[in-house]
């Protein structure tokens, strides 16, 4: 596990496989964790680049009282792929995770 800082000091816990080419980066729905695509992650992460990242408020990530809109969780989820250096990649979400990847397609 590793984590970032967002600007507003919420520790973020996520996990980066390290593959190679083109990074994925997937997002849980609301209640969960990124253990849930921990079975794509071991079927993925042999060759490929994955990223899973708990949002705030759920898993190993902080839990602060503000910032659970989906607009923030978005800008969560940039601060996580600038402070990776993620110029490009793909990215998968599952239940509210793919309406923070609209989000953040919106905002950025």
């Amino acid at each position: 596990m590793h984590e970032v800082i967002t600007h507003d000091g919420v520790r973020l816990s996520h996990r980066d496989s390290g593959g190679e080419g083109v990074p994925l980066v997937m997002l849980h729905g609301w209640g969960q964790t990124q253990e849930m695509f921990r079975h794509q992650l071991t079927g993925l992460a042999p060759g490929r680049r994955v990223i899973t990242v708990d949002f705030r408020g759920h898993g190993r990530s902080g839990k602060p009282q503000h910032g659970y809109r989906i607009a923030r969780l978005a800008g969560d989820i940039r601060e996580l792929v600038d402070q990776l250096g993620l110029d490009e990649f793909d990215a998968l979400g599952w239940s509210m995770g793919a309406s923070v990847w609209w989000s953040f397609v919106d905002q950025y």
